[in-house]
């Protein structure tokens, strides 16, 4: 009969855990080739707004392979049912693959890579994809198949075994995101914003042909060097901005009262993005004459901002205190500290989120120096290979792999987690086959893992760790 273990006070799920793992290991292997065992615990969803608690069950598969153990892990929820179907268990790793299909819940190798399922958020400008972001607007998942509809909240995961998976460091889980910017221009504008202390780098990855023909694609990135130069010292030009720019943010609440009652009239959430097409339909109908003073305030706001030029693998790195908006039609991979703090200078739509900009007071903090780029460090260069530091922060470091067609490398264990994302080509690692845009979380401990480029062109991939990472 299958062993159900309750946490208490003096001994956590994770140390239950472990234990079964250390009794296990010592064991003999003839004798107990195998361990099947549960826990039955209350979880509480601290990223909600409503931190109602479940009951889950997280039922373990202990194996020995050769002189290693795999450790299998599916979670559940606890119901009368699922306690009967678990008793019911006769210890095999078949019957779980069993319960864990009728529960759509992957049975997941603790010892291998685990696949993040990206999340798509809506927002005004185009979409967000998650694969690791935890929070009340939605939480990203781990599968071990995106074509399979089986997958499990990564925070139900990462919080039953935070020093197995990831040092502790469930809570303060590197982010890793895709942008994705609608193509038409400003409806595709992201917010001119700036960060206090949150680090953010952005791996460019699609340049929309629509939007730029030429493939470069541009991002606003601080302030026009020309500008600043037309006013007597800094502090002239930081008040002209911020007064330009209180004109029009007063101009856009004008327009976005009326964009609202026609929400409402559908019975649509004002704090909702609509499609563009419904949108622009919905401009036609703004009196012209605001429409114009709209788009002529929106071009001399502009005109103080500095912009990059991005191309496809562009790497840019972009520093606290540095207001920046990503332009319409330019997708790129980010990697960012989960910290929820920003300032919006200027949007050219309705701010969702809230209420006023935050002008006045970041322009008292903003950094408006040029900001050059950095390059990338080059860690080993082979003909088969190409391994750069690309960002290198006080939390964490990116590091970017160029595999040349058919070329394989090693990943060494590390004490700590590591993210993965595929940027080109199709990459195999160890079992797990992946394609661009994939991504996966590399546990804490895990195996040394062959990385295998199965492509017959380049494949490039990015791999995120905290600091504390041995590499």
């Amino acid at each position: 009969m299958l062993a159900i273990y309750p946490p208490t006070a003096d001994q956590a799920a994770e140390s239950i855990y472990q234990q079964q793992v250390q009794d296990f290991t010592a064991a003999d292997s003839q004798q107990r080739p195998s361990l099947q065992f549960a826990l039955h615990y209350p979880y509480r969803q601290y990223y909600l707004d409503d931190t109602g608690e479940l009951v889950l069950y997280a039922i373990f598969h202990l194996q020995r392979q050769g002189s290693c153990i795999d450790s299998y892990c599916t979670i559940i929820r606890a119901s009368a049912s699922s306690k009967q179907q678990l008793v019911q268990l006769d210890g095999s790793l078949q019957q779980l693959q069993q319960l864990a299909v009728i529960y759509n819940a992957p049975l997941l190798n603790l010892q291998q890579p685990i696949l993040l399922e990206p999340l798509k958020i809506a927002k005004p400008w185009g979409s967000e994809i998650w694969y690791t972001g935890i929070e009340r607007r939605g939480q990203s998942k781990v599968s071990l198949d995106l074509n399979l509809q089986s997958s499990m909240p990564l925070p139900w995961l990462l919080d039953l075994l935070p020093q197995t998976l990831c040092a502790n460091l469930n809570r303060q889980l590197i982010l890793l995101k895709i942008l994705d910017p609608l193509a038409d221009e400003v409806f595709g504008d992201l917010y001119f914003e700036m960060h206090q202390r949150k680090q953010e780098v952005y791996v460019v990855t699609h340049i929309d042909p629509q939007a730029w023909p030429e493939g470069v694609g541009q991002i606003r990135f601080g302030f026009c060097a020309q500008k600043i130069q037309q006013y007597s010292d800094l502090k002239a030009f930081k008040n002209a901005f911020v007064k330009v720019a209180a004109q029009y943010e007063k101009t856009r609440a004008r327009i976005d009262r009326l964009l609202d009652q026609k929400k409402q009239h559908l019975h649509i959430p004002t704090n909702q993005p609509v499609a563009v097409k419904l949108m622009q339909q919905w401009l036609l109908e703004i009196p012209a004459g605001l429409t114009t003073i709209e788009q002529q305030q929106r071009r001399e706001l502009n005109s103080f901002t500095g912009h990059k030029s991005l191309r496809v693998g562009d790497v840019l790195k972009i520093p606290c205190f540095t207001p920046h908006s990503l332009l319409h039609g330019v997708r790129c991979i980010e990697f960012q500290t989960p910290v929820y703090e920003r300032m919006i200078l200027s949007f050219g739509q309705k701010v969702l989120t809230q209420q006023h900009w935050d002008t006045a007071k970041a322009m008292q903090m903003v950094n408006c120096d040029v900001q050059h780029s950095e390059a990338a460090h080059c860690l080993l260069q082979t003909e088969q290979l190409c391994i750069d530091v690309v960002v290198n922060y006080p939390q964490f470091t990116v590091h970017r792999y160029k595999l040349q067609a058919n070329a394989k490398t090693l990943l060494k264990p590390s004490d700590n987690y590591r993210l993965l994302i595929i940027i080109t080509g199709n990459v195999q690692l160890n079992r797990q086959l992946l394609t661009a845009e994939q991504a996966c979380l590399l546990p804490a401990n895990m195996a040394e893992q062959v990385l295998h480029n199965t492509s017959t062109q380049e494949a490039i991939l990015l791999l995120a760790m905290p600091v504390s990472a041995n590499t």
